[in-house]
């Protein structure tokens, strides 16, 4: 496996070395934070022949999400995802066999296509005059769709506690349908000048393609037709002022307890990948040892520009108490707080998640997505990198980490109930 990929990465820089001297040329091993600063969005490609049937997946990000919308205008970022592509794009994709979906989220808005190679250069010459100009067609039922949409969404999913945390922190991503029904035609062409308009921050092709597909005046005709994106400012610092309790009783969510914890300062933000594997590992570790209190439990790390996000959730089994498990979190923290971490646990670590990576490589949605959080997010997301930190980082600074982070900085706790009908 370890061959294989070192293949990928070597097709790889011989399809880079063609444009060696295009500035746009992204390595996907390489994907320096500063990709973005220029006017030109980042051009990625990643090819290998040993992932399945010849296949690509190609994508076309904006830097643009919901956290660029006020609260006033909560839901635009939603109709314009519906309208960028036409309803005469959409049926010239359907004739050449490209299925692609518009995606929206907090940080950006990305249209994501999967086809033949051989229709790279056709999908991309569709796509051409996208960031130029807008037209909304039927924009009521457009906003009747998106209501339905975010109404279904709610039965039987677990997103009450998403929408706590983020309307603790960025209100204007939690949808309200109410602001949605005032936004105008005007609304949207205005907003899609200033944010969309020549504002494509990444272009990804991740897949299994031959070289030979793409030109180098192929690569200058995507430069000048996505090129050209605007600056924009981030979002103000905004921080948890005190500790904050939430309690949520609701037929539709397992009995939980969530724990939230922002990060702004730089240095904890690189720090924060590698902490999460090994915390991850812990939790793991402390409840299995401890008769298996869990059912499961779920840990994250998210990007949102200024203020990161550490969500850790647990869930304990039905004859066990929430009590016994917030009990056992806090002593997890404390020790983790405390106790330096061995390396020969962090080099078996670093193992598991070498191993994830190598399964991951094999996976052309997984590397486009890595791709995009580095270039989106702005931290990276170099799995290779990120095996090597852990190999390398100081238990000191973990247990600095996990004190200021976890222990001593205000936190958001949410717990969530099951309550029957009665």
């Amino acid at each position: 496996m370890q061959i294989n990929k070192i293949f990928a990465i070597v097709l790889l820089f011989s399809v880079q070395l063609i444009f060696a001297n295009e500035q746009y040329m992204t390595s996907y091993e390489d994907l320096g934070s500063n990709s973005t600063s220029s006017h030109e969005p980042a051009i990625v490609i990643y090819s290998n022949d040993c992932l399945s049937m010849p296949s690509v997946i190609v994508s076309i990000v904006f830097r643009v999400g919901k956290l660029d919308v006020s609260i006033a205008k909560s839901g635009i970022v939603e109709i314009i995802a519906k309208n960028l592509i036409n309803k005469e794009t959409d049926n010239r994709l359907m004739d050449l066999g490209i299925t692609y979906s518009v995606n929206c989220t907090d940080t950006d808005t990305e249209i994501c296509a999967h086809m033949h190679p051989k229709n790279i250069k056709k999908f991309f010459e569709l796509m051409k005059d996208i960031t130029q100009s807008i037209k909304v067609e039927n924009l009521e039922i457009c906003k009747r769709r998106i209501i339905i949409e975010k109404k279904l969404i709610n039965y039987g999913k677990y997103n009450s506690v998403s929408d706590n945390i983020f309307a603790q922190i960025y209100p204007q991503i939690v949808f309200n349908e109410s602001t949605l029904q005032t936004i105008t035609v005007d609304d949207i062409k205005n907003f899609f000048d200033e944010y969309y308009r020549n504002n494509v921050a990444l272009i990804t092709i991740c897949g299994n393609f031959g070289k030979e597909i793409l030109t180098k005046q192929d690569f200058n005709d995507i430069k000048k037709n996505f090129g050209g994106s605007s600056q924009r400012t981030s979002l103000s610092d905004i921080n948890f002022l005190k500790d904050r309790y939430i309690h949520i009783e609701n037929k539709f969510e397992r009995n939980s307890v969530n724990y939230v914890y922002t990060i702004s300062d730089q240095k904890y933000k690189k720090l924060a990948p590698v902490f999460l594997s090994i915390f991850s590992y812990e939790l793991f570790k402390t409840f299995i040892q401890n008769q298996s209190l869990l059912s499961s439990f779920f840990s994250d790390f998210y990007i949102h520009r200024e203020n990161d996000i550490i969500l850790v959730s647990l869930y304990p089994k039905k004859d066990i108490s929430l009590s016994e498990v917030k009990k056992l979190y806090k002593i997890l923290v404390q020790k983790i707080s405390t106790k330096e971490i061995s390396k020969e646990i962090l080099s078996k670590i670093a193992e598991i998640k070498r191993i994830s990576i190598d399964a991951q490589n094999y996976d052309m949605y997984k590397i486009h997505s890595r791709v995009k959080e580095k270039i989106i997010g702005g931290i990276s997301s170099n799995e290779t990198t990120l095996v090597r930190a852990i190999e390398s980082v100081s238990p000191k600074e973990l247990n600095e980490f996990a004190l200021k982070i976890l222990y001593e900085q205000p936190k958001l706790e949410i717990i969530t109930q099951y309550r029957s009908d009665r």
